[in-house]
């Protein structure tokens, strides 16, 4: 799976976004579809922003009681139903605390900031997999759109890992990659 490779350089976190996507049969509000496709997505690339910024420690210790929950959801005797309802739950609890933690609170408070301002992660991760989908999956296609591109989101990388920029700004400044890169693509 390739979210697995993307994981490994986050010990802990591989474990709980396994927690978030075990297959469940049951039809719910949230589905396993849900899980894979939206709320996973936004949890890893929050982490790795969380890891960018040095705080991914912090996110884990508030994000404890909730990685629990969806533990016992799995291995317990929730029916398959409730168990993708508390996941999501919880996923999407996850997700507040990263963004939480992102603009550099402590994830434990009972009202979480959403930093966001008109562009946030979930944003940037649409663009990216327009440009992925305009290439139907090839890396090579993804490759050349990103040329000239990938510089300019490794610095922004740099910058908010050094500090320089806030998590905020790198969300906007990443999403206006994408949106140039985009802009560059044939339409098909």
């Amino acid at each position: 799976m390739r979210w697995m490779n993307r994981m490994r350089g986050f010990p802990g976190a591989a474990a709980l976004v396994v927690a978030c996507l075990f297959s469940l049969g049951a039809q719910a509000a949230c589905t396993q579809a849900d899980l894979d496709e939206r709320l996973s997505p936004a949890l890893q690339y929050r982490l790795r922003c969380l890891d960018g910024v040095g705080r991914l420690d912090v996110f884990r210790s508030a994000a404890t009681p909730h990685t629990q929950r969806i533990s016992e959801a799995r291995i317990g005797s929730a029916s398959p139903k409730q168990a993708v309802t508390i996941i999501c739950r919880e996923t999407e609890a996850l997700i507040a605390i990263a963004d939480d933690v992102l603009t550099g609170g402590d994830g434990l408070g009972e009202i979480k900031k959403a930093p966001w301002r008109s562009v946030t992660p979930d944003d940037v991760l649409a663009r990216r997999n327009e440009v992925m989908g305009r290439c139907k999956g090839q890396l090579p296609c993804y490759q050349k759109a990103m040329e000239g591109h990938a510089k300019e989101i490794s610095a922004l990388d740099g910058r908010v890992r050094m500090g320089r920029i806030s998590a905020v700004e790198y969300i906007e400044a990443t999403h206006g990659v994408y949106v140039r890169v985009l802009e560059g693509m044939p339409v098909k």
